[in-house]
């Protein structure tokens, strides 16, 4: 950030100035004595007080220079870090990086307890609404921009790096033997709708691409909250590499137990631990913590393509619940998850509870192809049963898969314990005795396929595999195992006669009816959630009209479930706004299907219409007195042709439109917008009885032409209205806007041997124009497009 000269008699009111700053930021404080007190960058200033509360603002775009304070002076994401002073930050949405140069050690280093908080929009007329789609703001470590394959900055797979990227997007606590800084708890630290992605380690860091967690040293602490946070596209390179998308390390005394929830990791590569690569040492505690949230399509060259624990002589409960491991990969053991325990000092035990895990692979044989979804390398001390309990769980792959889902390293290894659980088995012919025996408490069911619908956003936060209603998981657990759970996407357990193995709680469907009121437009449902059956595309009702459309969708019914409606009005019409379980005149409306709904999309005729004409585009508008006017469809815009006044040019062609609902005998005002200035001298002609005849304009300036025309009642004629349809209420109006030629000119003109070739151009306009403007017949309220010059209707 800025340094600002500040006065040495200044200093002493420095720390007083950032207390008052943090309870109301008084108007009155001069900015630049209040940025210094924000920043305590002056030299020989001081620096913000421990403990501060200030809330800081960061943008993509922000100055360095800037205070913070609001988004009108919102800094950079790196000034607000160094600061020191700020206990939240806010991020506008947007794609930021550690540094606008090369230095692939730069990270976002978090040295002070601090909550990161993404997703809001800075602007000015809602500066503190936010969004949830952890997307839009991305902390990126494609430092020279060239990695493939983005999309809104994030990187979708470790093999999308390119070039040099940062070795640590992210660093809490710093890097080496010793955590500083915090400690780093989960109330204190958190990281909270944003994404982490193209992280590069290695050079001097090997570890944690993404984000690298240290709480190594006696008194440390890194166990921040990450809720909501996307891990994508990190890599840990070199046969060392470790944790792609996050290193969690505890060490010498130290703490490492992260609270993980509603987040996502995919993409992510390693050596060990594609995704996360968690460890403790030395008497420390590692507590993970891994709720709601996906891990699908990470990489190890080695050992566990998603996630590695091990803990030698430290205090271990890793708890998964409600997560879904899918298509994870490792090259020799682990395809999901890699537990590991040594030493004989270490207590505890770890739990994974109604977590799916499918199609994750391990190896590419039976040697190596050892826990598609579990490798067991523990080291029990003596009075300790199990080191890992799966409890209400599925772990299955597709039939003929080789090799085992769970596998123990060695035949004498304390024992996974299984419980109300779905698990897919093979022989056990060539392996060694014990490799994949489980302790089986006698609920399980084996070889039972769990029918999992593909990866799909079925509410919530993360992506999910929901089970068919004829699913053996579906009910499989007691209800008294898991009352008042939720599952991954935060639907309340159970939803039926008992509760569902798996992430993921099946819950009855609910129906979506849409209904549109008129043929002037449709109503299509988000590709996402997928519903059950049925669907909502495209709805519109016939050109006919009548009884409104209704189409149907069933949708898993639940509070998790959104879905959005789009309205789209046909050309000629707009939409009117939404009725019944949607509200507003917005085009989108989002409807949470905790129970059936139905919802009225209302278009209605516009008196504004835009299309594209000869000379470019114009715009038709009706002003009706009365206000009933509409138009009835869109208008034509088309090139002069056939029987022509003479001595004109045509540049914009004629126009058709007809009007409906008029009061009888109504006076209607037509303006029509061309794409260039008009000529003083255009003179305007419609076509009535027959034949083209002049008709008043009643104001021309600049683009803009207006004119009048009278709806006939059936009481006067064409000539004396303009209306070439006597039908009281409905207008039929073709025009024809025409520009004088600069000297005498017929109908036709021949070439003169001799006269240049302005001349001869000037000649050909003449050739060139000719159109019939046609007409079609309409119902005693209203009457079809405008009849050609050359075939009159009979009742003109």
């Amino acid at each position: 950030m800025a340094l600002l000269p500040m006065p040495r008699t200044a200093q002493a009111g420095i720390t007083a100035l950032t207390r008052a700053m943090s309870r109301a930021m008084s108007r009155a404080v001069p900015r630049a004595l209040a940025l210094a007190a924000l920043l305590g960058a002056t030299p020989g200033a001081q620096a913000a007080p421990a403990g501060s509360q200030l809330t800081c603002h960061a943008a993509s775009d922000g100055s360095a220079a800037a205070s913070g304070l609001d988004w009108s002076s919102a800094t950079t994401l790196q000034a607000a870090l160094g600061s020191g002073a700020c206990s939240s930050i806010r991020l506008k949405q947007g794609i930021y990086r550690p540094t606008a140069g090369t230095d692939r050690s730069a990270s976002f280093a978090i040295n002070a307890p601090v909550h990161l908080l993404g997703g809001y929009t800075g602007n000015s007329t809602a500066p503190e609404e936010r969004a949830t789609d952890p997307r839009l703001t991305v902390l990126s470590g494609d430092i020279d921009g060239n990695d493939n394959n983005r999309t809104g900055g994030i990187t979708p797979a470790a093999t999308d790096i390119q070039g040099g990227n940062s070795f640590n997007v992210v660093v809490i606590g710093g890097r080496g033997n010793s955590s500083s800084g915090g400690p780093y708890t989960r109330d204190n630290t958190r990281l909270d709708t944003l994404t982490i992605t193209a992280g590069q380690s290695g050079g001097t860091s090997y570890h944690g691409a993404g984000l690298y967690c240290n709480g190594a040293g006696a008194g440390s602490a890194c166990s921040p909250t990450l809720l909501n946070v996307v891990f994508s596209g990190n890599k840990a390179e070199s046969n060392a590499g470790q944790g792609g998308a996050l290193y969690n390390l505890s060490d010498n005394a130290g703490t490492a137990s992260p609270l993980i929830r509603q987040s996502s990791f995919s993409g992510n590569s390693a050596a060990m631990g594609g995704a996360i690569y968690s460890e403790g040492w030395g008497n420390g505690a590692n507590a993970m913590e891994i709720r709601q949230s996906l891990f699908a399509g990470n990489s190890a060259s080695a050992d566990a393509g998603a996630l590695y624990h091990l803990v030698h002589d430290t205090a271990n409960a890793l708890r998964i619940e409600d997560v879904t491991f899918t298509g994870n990969r490792a090259g020799r053991h682990g395809g999901a998850l890699y537990y590991r325990t040594e030493g004989s000092t270490f207590t505890g035990s770890s739990l994974v509870r109604f977590t799916t895990f499918v199609g994750n692979q391990a190896g590419t044989s039976q040697a190596d192809g050892a826990g598609h979804a579990l490798y067991n390398d523990a080291a029990w001390p003596t009075g300790y049963a199990n080191p890992v309990a799966l409890v209400s769980s599925i772990l299955w792959n597709a039939t003929g898969t080789t090799g085992p889902e769970i596998y123990n390293k060695d035949g004498n290894n304390p024992l996974v314990s299984l419980d109300y659980s779905i698990l897919r088995t093979v022989s056990t012919a060539g392996l060694p005795p014990g490799a994949i025996d489980i302790d089986d408490r006698g609920t399980n069911l084996f070889d039972q396929d769990p029918l999992l619908a593909s990866l799909h956003n079925n509410g919530g936060a993360t992506p999910s595999l929901l089970p068919a209603a004829g699913s053996p998981a579906v009910d499989a657990v007691p209800s008294y195992y898991c009352n008042g759970l939720i599952d991954q996407r935060g639907q309340v357990r159970p939803q039926g006669a008992g509760c569902d193995m798996g992430a993921v709680e099946l819950q009855g469907a609910a129906a979506l009816i849409v209904q549109v009121s008129t043929p002037g437009g449709s109503v299509t449902a988000g590709d996402l959630p997928v519903p059950l059956d049925g669907g909502i595309v495209q709805c519109t009702q016939p050109s006919g009209g009548g009884t409104p459309a209704q189409c149907n969708a069933n949708y898993p019914s639940g509070a998790q479930t959104l879905v959005t409606l789009t309205a789209t009005p046909a050309p000629a019409y707009r939409f009117a706004g939404w009725g019944n379980d949607c509200s507003g005149n917005a085009t989108s409306c989002t409807v949470t299907m905790d129970r059936a709904r139905n919802v009225l999309a209302m278009f209605v005729p516009d008196t504004t219409y835009t299309g594209s004409g000869p000379g470019g585009a114009v715009t038709l508008a009706l002003d009706s007195p009365s206000g009933g006017c509409v138009l009835d469809g869109a208008p034509a815009f088309t090139a002069a042709t056939g029987s022509l006044p003479a001595g004109h040019r045509y540049p914009w062609g004629q126009a058709s439109f007809q009007a409906m609902y008029c009061m009888p005998g109504e006076k209607l005002g037509v303006t029509l917008t061309l794409p260039e200035a008009i000529p003083a001298n255009a003179r305007l002609f419609k076509y009535l009885d027959q034949q083209w005849v002049p008709w008043p304009i009643d104001s021309l300036q600049g683009r803009t032409l207006r004119f009048s025309v009278t709806d006939n009642n059936g009481s006067a004629t064409a000539t004396a209205t303009g209306d070439s349809n006597p039908a009281p209420g409905a207008i039929s109006d073709p025009v024809l806007l025409a520009v004088p030629l600069a000297g005498p000119a017929g109908p036709t003109a021949t070439p003169v041997p001799g006269l240049g070739l302005p001349a001869l151009a000037l000649l050909g306009l003449l050739t060139a124009a000719g159109a019939a403007l046609s007409r079609r017949e309409r119902s005693s309220r209203k009457i079809g497009a405008g009849t050609s010059p050359r075939t009159p209707r009979s009742s003109s």
